[in-house]
């Protein structure tokens, strides 16, 4: 696997097939930094677009092509806080098209009910976390990032990781465990 810097330095040469290699690595995470803005996976998951589009052009002005995880989750947090402002600005008509979009963007999964349900659980659970244990979570769990990866993206030290990491599963554990005493 090429290192991060190798990608950002061929994809500014001009190759797709790296910068495709990019947003296979990091769609995850800046859609979930993305997601912590706005609370919405369908206008997350626009943004990230929009984050990618924009690292795109501006790929060239990238001073430290090894920092590009932290380079991209600060256009995608920036991005969603503008996505923000304009839907808090939107029409009742621009809420209900965005519930539209929302719900067909939900009807589309396949109906696999018992996986589905306890998929809710568990993001339920994950929305509950502090913002920076959600993140760590996502990316170990979800993206099967290591501790040093996730240290390195987040800019904090690997000891931190780890406590993050503790703190938000002992939560979804309790969560779960609670979810499922329920009748």
């Amino acid at each position: 696997m090429q290192e991060d810097a190798a990608l950002v330095v061929y994809a500014t040469l001009g190759s797709i097939r790296a910068f495709d290699e990019l947003i296979r690595r990091y769609r995850g995470p800046i859609t979930l930094a993305a997601e912590q803005v706005v609370k919405s996976r369908a206008i997350a998951e626009e943004v990230a677009q929009e984050t990618f589009l924009a690292a795109f052009k501006a790929l060239p002005t990238l001073e430290a092509p090894g920092a590009v995880g932290g380079w991209l989750r600060a256009i995608a947090r920036n991005l969603a806080l503008k996505t923000l402002q304009r839907e808090r600005r939107c029409t009742a008509t621009d809420d209900l098209e965005a519930l539209v979009r929302t719900a067909s963007h939900e009807l589309a999964i396949p109906p696999d009910w018992i996986a589905r349900i306890e998929q809710e659980v568990i993001f339920q659970a994950l929305q509950k976390l502090p913002q920076d244990q959600q993140e760590v979570l996502y990316l170990a769990a979800y993206e099967d990032w290591s501790v040093a990866r996730i240290a390195e993206y987040l800019s904090v030290p690997e000891a931190t990781v780890r406590g993050r990491l503790y703190r938000a599963r002992q939560a979804v554990r309790q969560h779960y465990s609670l979810q499922e005493e329920l009748p």
